[in-house]
């Protein structure tokens, strides 16, 4: 698969494929690492360790079952598990999917629509969307990764967002 250069200069233009991201990188357990606002009431508000897995593939669609599981911090709190539908679109109708709706199988609701602005398509990548006016990102790393996310990633989350907060413990891996 192609890996874009790492001293690429940034386009603009450039749309990550989401469908590609979702399909390929989903069946790895990720792991919220940052965030640019301290609680969302989405994700477990304070929750600290926030992991997304696919569970299936939509057959006919460019769409996966994942299911997120929410821990509050500690080993001994009992994980919330919300099954969700993510489906790669583009708003232009043709070209590049490059954003992702996040449907709550149990209640319908539109949880987040966000743009996929970066992935490595190794381990790490970075969602935006716009709530209330006010941009939002996340940073989401694979398991193996969480507890040192890259510069890379890193960089390329701050080129979206300034403020960042971190979620991530460590303790999240041993439960």
């Amino acid at each position: 698969s192609y890996l874009p250069e790492v001293h690429s200069k940034p386009n603009p233009e450039k749309k990550y494929d989401a469908w590609q991201e979702l399909s390929t990188r989903f069946s790895e357990r990720y792991y919220l690492t940052h965030r640019s606002h301290e609680v969302d009431v989405k994700l477990g508000g304070r929750a600290r360790c926030v992991s997304v897995l696919m569970t299936t593939r939509v057959f006919g669609e460019h769409s996966i079952n994942a299911r997120i599981t929410i821990k509050a911090n500690r080993p001994t709190d009992i994980a919330t598990n919300k099954d969700v539908k993510m489906t790669a679109y583009t708003p232009k109708g043709t070209g590049t999917e490059y954003m992702i709706k996040t449907m709550d199988q149990q209640t319908g609701e539109l949880l987040y629509n966000q743009e996929l602005t970066y992935t490595d398509r190794r381990s790490c990548r970075v969602l935006v969307y716009t709530a209330d006016g006010v941009t939002h990102c996340q940073l989401w790393v694979n398991q193996r990764a969480a507890s040192t996310v890259s510069r890379g990633c890193k960089e390329e989350y701050m080129k979206q967002c300034s403020a960042i907060h971190p979620v991530f413990q460590r303790e999240c891996l041993n439960n």
